[in-house]
């Protein structure tokens, strides 16, 4: 398999014994890789001629997914995708970024089977012009769910919120500055009428393989009582990892909330080990919805100075939305997030679609004591058009504020900066 396909890693430099160990080590990563793609897809395609072999038993569906299935249910083969195209109108206050870019935010196809228990998911993302796994996993689904393979650290009801369901086009800031990423490993999962609970063990990514990898620990539980008509939603989470050898520290850096947008906070890289703990809190009634986080992240520092303590980063929000067409945030409290909004008067039937609008408050703090990594208090406005349940238009304008970022150039030698942006976004998955 090429190269990119496989989304082989650029290692760092590194002292070896001779050439002949590196050229070892890079083939039994490459060839761990290709072992689990190939195992995937042998399954993937052996419950595809297992469904050739009882077709008199099957439907083929087009809409709204390509579906083919069983006749019994027991099995089901659907291709998945999802495409964002993204434009920003973006400007600071020092003028280092004054444009309007754009981008295809994510371009991602991919593949879902499930028989009787199990179940397995392959997805590839080809936007930025490198084509990567991002989903890659087998799961079982008995007295507990087991998980097998590259998924998200389900930290934060953001992230266990897929982003097809994101009430605004990008995450909380929190969640991208500690980088809640995908990686290799196994999970737990159990959840009932009004619970949820998660647990991994992950080390790796398909990227960078299991030699010298971060290894991450991760858990969260939620509770979810409904009150008369009222959902409501608590969940704790926390996530421990811990750096490895050749990938150096962790470094923690946010941009003024578009992805377009530059970085405007940065600490660099400092730590070798961190542990974050958030909490979350959501109430639903109707069509009208507020949710909000916190969370701590303790960072061990890798070579502090004389005296230096370890630092305390933290982030949160608190957002507030209304469909205004009368529907309702689609949430699943066996799973503690949100899903697909069901449209009651699609564009395609003649309707008008869903129509929603959104505020939020977004804070992060990488300041503290000598490290001036950046403080930012955003606000964010957003407006939804739900064309039908698999397409929507999204606008949103932001500005944000920053404080004691004097590590980053952009911000000059006060450390103080605002930054608006104004975006776009046109969404289809499937």
């Amino acid at each position: 398999m090429g190269k990119d396909f496989l989304d082989r890693p650029q290692m760092r430099d590194h002292k070896l014994e001779n050439d002949e160990t590196d050229g070892h080590k890079e083939f039994l990563m490459n060839f761990g890789r290709s072992i689990i793609f190939t195992s995937l897809t042998a399954i993937l395609f052996s419950i595809t001629g297992t469904v050739s072999s009882i077709a008199q038993d099957s439907t083929f569906t087009l809409a709204p997914v390509p579906t083919y299935k069983s006749q019994s249910g027991k099995f089901v083969f659907k291709l998945r995708g999802r495409v964002y195209w993204d434009y920003a109108v973006l400007e600071d206050d020092d003028d280092n970024q004054d444009g309007s870019p754009s981008e295809f935010r994510t371009a991602r196809t991919g593949l879902d089977a499930s028989m009787d228990k199990f179940s397995a998911r392959l997805e590839l993302d080809h936007s930025g012009g490198n084509t990567r796994f991002t989903d890659l996993y087998i799961s079982w689904k008995g007295p507990v769910e087991v998980k097998l393979g590259q998924f998200k650290i389900e930290t934060s009801l953001e992230e266990a919120t897929s982003s097809r369901y994101t009430t605004f086009m990008e995450r909380a800031s929190f969640t991208d500055a500690f980088s809640f990423a995908r990686q290799l490993g196994i999970s737990l999962a159990k959840g009932g009428n009004n619970w949820h609970l998660k647990l991994g063990l992950q080390k790796g990514s398909t990227a960078t393989g299991f030699d010298d990898a971060t290894f991450a620990l991760s858990a969260r539980a939620t509770y979810s009582p409904k009150l008369n008509n009222t959902q409501t939603h608590l969940g704790l989470s926390l996530r421990y990892r811990e750096t490895a050898g050749s990938q150096g520290d962790f470094a923690y850096a946010q941009r003024a909330y578009s992805h377009l947008s530059n970085k405007y906070l940065a600490t660099g890289a400092i730590t070798d080990s961190d542990l974050f703990i958030g909490i979350e809190a959501a109430v639903l009634w109707g069509p009208l919805s507020l949710q909000g986080e916190y969370g701590r992240l303790n960072a061990s520092l890798s070579t502090p100075a004389a005296g230096q303590k370890d630092p305390t980063f933290s982030g949160a929000y608190i957002s507030g939305s209304w469909y205004i067409t009368g529907e309702n945030r689609n949430y699943n409290p066996e799973k503690g997030g949100f899903g697909r909004t069901v449209v009651n008067s699609p564009v395609h039937k003649g309707g008008i679609g869903a129509w929603q609008v959104a505020i939020r408050y977004d804070i992060i703090d990488l300041s503290k004591s000598t490290i001036l990594g950046g403080e930012q208090a955003t606000f964010i406005f957003g407006l939804n058009w739900h064309l039908n349940r698999w397409s929507r238009l999204m606008l949103n304008y932001s500005h944000a504020s920053i404080n004691n970022a004097q590590l980053v150039a952009l911000n000059g030698t006060d450390g103080i900066n605002a930054v608006n942006s104004f975006g776009i976004r046109t969404q289809i998955n499937w």
